[in-house]
């Protein structure tokens, strides 16, 4: 029943291992997919957006030749003093003649422009604002004014510079340079006539765009955009009815007419869209970018005014793709089977083993035990067991040893009530507290860093133990208790500590030692507000000691000091050696009148001692700064700072004295 089961579990295990691999797979392939479908579309939006870049430079090329022509420069200044001279707007017969004169001599350029270059715009206009001076291309339609609707014209006229952009204006919408119209006057300085504008629809560069990169394009433009712009006659069959519910610009295929009724618009907020469209049979990658006018390639605030389609036939890379997938779906299949054959196998003859294995293991087990027998007396550590009363059931000579017994004497008997009874304090240890008694309560091994055993001959000695629960078909019978004795490891570490926290030459704080302390003194201090002192103390002239009377000589003084310091010193106060002949002394629960008496009596004291040396008495002095906790001390460094200008005042006022800093509302 049980082998049943593993194999079960096995193949659900198997299955699940395959399906997640092929998953993954799968997943890695789409990516894959979409990978290379935005490379190609990046491709694409790219291509557009040099294509749009050529016809700028293209048409400013062309704007800036045709006012370069000092008989259309003569001209439309002429129409600029018409105009004014006539009241503005259209002006009147003065007016129409030169718009005809000028017609006439730009006609000609016109026409070629249009055969060639594919320019369907050609306007000039006066400033300031925008007023429609001559559309060569609609020569009928002047003398309205553009303000605050061609904002390209507006800048060129205000600034004299160049311009290109995508704009809309009241005819159409294009591709536009304009360029400023300037003309000389006798006394040579230059005089702004105003601009001449060149634009173009984007109908030719789709259509060589479709033919070098084998995908359609299309500009479709808002309809808030074109109704705010475009006079009524001139918008009108283009807009369709479709899904976007736009104005159709500009297409490079004929069809896309049709196209454009069965596509399905996610919703645009002027952001970088592609989706795969099914289309006759085949599937379609297309993608929609945002188109920005003139303001809007300034400001990227502003909204975009239409959007560019790319669409392009994918069907042959998806269906290399899908078939890819499926391929990879019969493979895993194939595999999860032929894998699954080989589980059973494999578990059928794993069955076999273990049956054999388990009839070895059996007699292995009786000779594993006798061994273990033999190594368990052999052990240096102390090995015993218990039952679930606590009763100890055996014993290693170890342990027997370390505890002073017999075996006689322990087994059977209660191990806690035996050797483990007491605290190292002397307390009482309650049975109920007992690691070994609770391990035997809820099954869970125990390790504990410090116990106390206590020998037959009533001397004691720490442990560290380990107890483990013994099991046996699953149910909880007893415990195994291992110990060793940490004496020599504690009286090590304790070393260790005073090494580490001890001034060598004087058994004071070192500094790092007596820092920690202060910093956990003004952690209390700031916490409860209770009071405390810290001295700063440095010995008068000790360089003159060493000079006189040798290093030696030296270093007994400051044994000397710190010995009378802790003749005046309660235990909770923390002297510390900072550098040199440099102290400081941490004084708890004291505050400003307490911590100058000790620090008087310190300085008396030091004062009156010499110090018999090989190289004769030296007497010598202190001097001590004092300074008080303040409930603004961030940091130690704070408290450091005023006992160090307490004893810098201390020693540059005569030396062997006592200086206390005070701080603004500081108690004395």
């Amino acid at each position: 029943m049980h082998f049943r089961l593993l194999t079960w579990l096995a193949s659900a295990l198997l299955l699940i291992i395959f399906a997640a691999i092929t998953a993954l797979v799968w997943r890695d392939h789409e990516h894959e997919l979409q990978v290379q479908l935005n490379q190609d579309a990046g491709r694409l939006q790219t291509a557009f957006e040099v294509a749009v870049g050529n016809l700028e430079q293209q048409m400013l090329a062309l704007a800036s030749l045709l006012a370069a022509d000092p008989e259309v420069q003569r001209l439309f200044d002429q129409g600029r003093a018409a105009i004014l001279a006539e009241g503005g707007g259209a002006g009147g017969a003065r007016a129409a003649r030169v718009r005809a004169a000028l017609l006439a001599r730009v006609e000609p350029q016109w026409h070629y422009m249009q055969t060639r270059f594919g320019v369907r715009q050609l306007q000039f206009h006066l400033g300031p604002g925008v007023l429609s001076f001559l559309r060569v291309h609609a020569p009928e339609r002047y003398g309205d004014r553009m303000d605050g609707l061609r904002h390209i014209i507006e800048d060129t006229l205000r600034d004299r510079q160049p311009r290109a952009g995508f704009e809309t204006g009241r005819v159409q919408s294009g591709v536009r340079g304009v360029v400023p119209v300037e003309a000389i006057d006798t006394d040579g300085t230059t005089r702004l006539i105003g601009s001449l504008e060149a634009g173009t629809a984007f109908n030719t560069q789709l259509g060589l765009l479709d033919r070098q990169l084998g995908a359609g394009f299309a500009v479709l433009l808002k309809p808030e955009h074109v109704e705010s712009s475009v006079w009524r006659e001139y918008r009108e069959g283009m807009r369709q009815k479709n899904g976007c519910d736009c104005y159709l610009e500009a297409s490079s295929r004929l069809e896309f007419k049709d196209l454009l009724g069965h596509i399905p618009f996610p919703e645009f907020r002027d952001r970088p869209l592609s989706w795969l469209l099914p289309y006759q049979g085949s599937i379609l990658h297309i993608t929609r970018i945002p188109l920005r006018d003139y303001l809007g390639v300034l400001s990227a605030k502003r909204p975009a005014v239409g959007s560019v389609l790319i669409w392009r036939d994918v069907g042959n890379l998806v269906h290399r793709h899908r078939q890819a997938q499926m391929t990879l779906a019969g493979g895993a299949l194939l595999g999860y089977c032929i894998a699954q054959l080989l589980l059973l196998w494999l578990l059928r003859n794993t069955q076999r083993r273990w049956r054999f294995q388990v009839e070895q293991k059996a007699i292995a087990l009786n000779e594993s035990e006798a061994r273990f027998q033999l190594l368990l007396m052999g052990l240096g550590e102390g090995v015993y067991g218990v039952n679930l009363k606590g009763h100890a059931t055996f014993i290693n000579p170890a342990a027997l040893r370390m505890l002073g017994l017999s075996g006689e004497n322990v087994l059977g008997r209660d191990q806690h009530l035996l050797f483990h009874h007491h605290h190292a304090d002397g307390r009482d240890y309650l049975h109920a507290d007992c690691p070994i008694a609770l391990t035997l309560a809820d099954g869970r091994p125990r390790h504990e860093e410090e116990e106390w055993f206590w020998r037959r001959d009533g001397s004691g000695f720490p442990v560290a133990l380990t107890v483990t629960p013994v099991l046996k078909n699953g149910v909880r019978v007893g415990a195994v208790v291992v110990f060793q004795d940490i004496s020599e490891r504690q009286a090590h570490a304790q070393q260790l500590r005073l090494l580490a926290t001890t001034d060598s030459l004087t058994g004071a704080h070192n500094r790092r030692h007596f820092l920690q302390q202060l910093e956990q003194e003004l952690a209390r201090h700031q916490r409860y507000g209770e009071a405390a002192a810290l001295l700063m103390l440095d010995l008068d002239h000790f360089k003159l000691v060493n000079d006189e009377f040798g290093h030696a000589a030296g270093d007994a003084v400051l044994k000397s000091f710190t010995a009378g310091a802790r003749q005046i010193l309660r235990r909770s106060d923390h002297l510390g050696r900072l550098g040199g002949e440099e102290f400081a002394i941490l004084l708890p629960d004291t505050d400003g009148e307490g911590a100058c008496e000790l620090a008087e009596r310190l300085r008396q004291i030091i004062n009156d001692t010499q110090v018999e040396t090989a190289t004769g008495m030296v007497h010598y002095s202190v001097s001590i700064g004092v300074a008080l906790f303040a409930r603004g001390d961030s940091t130690a460094d704070a408290v450091l700072a005023r006992a160090d200008h307490a004893l810098y005042r201390a020693k540059h006022s005569g030396r062997n004295r006592v200086e206390m800093e005070i701080t603004e509302k500081q108690p004395l």
